[in-house]
């Protein structure tokens, strides 16, 4: 039983599904920039899709230097309201979103993720997907 187990985190691991990313009502999640930002395909969300099995806060982190999020609403658009509630952080380098979960049944919500340049340049926009399961 216990390889079975294994196997399927492994299964899910190689096909790009995270699982188990949110902890203590937050789901964290790494954002890096690895070429010009114009091309989306530089624009990396560590998980894609995230997994979302409960209501939590999810807080994205820009990792590369010299990016930060376009101002707050509109650093993740495209989530519907009023599951999807956007944060303010502080700083430049985070964003955070209240997803509520509901309805309780498994859904995927595509949204686009806005990044500029810290001299206020746009970026590509990328669009991952949150899997309420």
């Amino acid at each position: 039983m216990a390889r079975r187990i294994l196997a399927f985190i492994a299964l899910l691991m190689f096909a790009g599904i995270a699982y188990g990313q949110c902890n203590s009502g937050v789901c964290k999640v790494d954002v890096t920039v690895t070429g010009p930002c114009t091309e989306a395909s530089n624009i990396h969300v560590q998980y894609d899709p995230l997994i979302v099995d409960s209501p939590n806060n999810i807080e994205w982190t820009i990792q590369t230097p010299g990016y930060v999020w376009v101002p707050l609403p509109n650093g993740i658009t495209s989530l519907p309201t009023p599951q999807f509630t956007p944060h303010a952080t502080g700083n430049n380098k985070k964003y955070m979103v209240h997803d509520d979960h509901s309805p309780p049944i498994p859904k995927d919500y595509k949204y686009d993720v806005h990044l500029q340049t810290e001299d206020g340049k746009a970026c590509a926009v990328k669009d991952p997907i949150i899997r309420n399961g």
